[in-house]
């Protein structure tokens, strides 16, 4: 992961350490974490095979530990901020944040699932039914992207449904031919539409919540009622005219993927 100073920032999961190199230096410039294989989970001074180290909006780092089964929040000087347990999650991968308190892991494992949790490990949302998913993005439109790997496809899923609305790849049948894919490990949209330019959790930046307006903001309050009672809630950032547009614009950028099917 390249942070907003330039320097990359990695989970070295086989040295139980967070590692950052300042290109074009090909030695580490700092170190968080001790040097050992004994991966346990003391962060800062170790960690229990750190597999994912992603920026959050408050300027620190969502570190995931897969040993004992931790996220902690933590500053590049080794403050740790908080720790917690994603909730019914054996193996988490790649823990990233959907906005502040909000987080979103891909749990490795078959059957797979996405959890989303807060930062006392309480259960926000869940959908299972994949085989062993190892990275999951939040959309600007509130949906989800991830890549389910040993399904040998990437999807989006609209948590409001409880649903995939989006598949690249089929199903369980790996393949390099145009439409099918073979154990993808990663995702992101393309430029324009990266997250690292439309989601503002993924580059340290501070998030751009749009301005509402009175009735906008009343929409949205009835809106997440309404997904509440059907414990699913995921309240949107943006107001119905504008999540409206914002699917229709990630809509038209997904079709232009052959293969992808709505």
């Amino acid at each position: 992961m390249l942070t907003p100073a330039g320097k990359i920032i990695t989970a070295d999961i086989k040295n139980c350490r967070i590692v950052l190199i300042a290109p074009p230096a090909h030695s580490a410039a700092r170190i968080i974490g001790e040097t050992t294989q004994m991966c346990l989970h003391d962060p800062p001074r170790r960690f229990g095979s750190p597999n994912g180290a992603f920026p959050l909006t408050d300027g620190n780092y969502l570190v995931t530990e897969i040993n004992g089964d931790r996220v902690d929040e933590m500053s590049l000087h080794g403050h740790v901020a908080w720790s917690a347990n994603p909730p019914g999650v054996a193996y988490p991968s790649d823990t990233n944040e959907v906005y502040p308190g909000r987080y979103l892991t891909a749990d490795y494992t078959n059957p797979g699932q996405v959890v989303e949790f807060d930062a006392q490990g309480r259960l926000l949302w869940r959908l299972g039914g994949f085989n062993q998913p190892s990275l999951a993005l939040p959309l600007p439109n509130g949906d989800v992207l991830l890549n389910d790997d040993f399904n040998h496809r990437v999807v989006v899923v609209d948590p409001s449904m409880n649903r995939i609305v989006w598949q690249y790849g089929h199903t369980g049948i790996s393949g390099r031919a145009p439409g099918y894919l073979k154990d993808p490990d990663g995702v992101d949209l393309a430029p324009p539409d990266s997250l690292l330019i439309t989601h503002a959790s993924t580059t340290g930046e501070p998030s751009q919540v749009p301005k509402l307006r009175k009735g906008d903001r009343l929409r949205q309050t009835a809106e997440c009622a309404f997904h509440a009672d059907r414990h699913s809630y995921r309240p949107k950032l943006l107001s119905r005219m504008e999540w409206r547009w914002e699917r229709a614009r990630l809509s038209r950028s997904l079709q232009e993927v052959p293969g992808g099917t709505w």
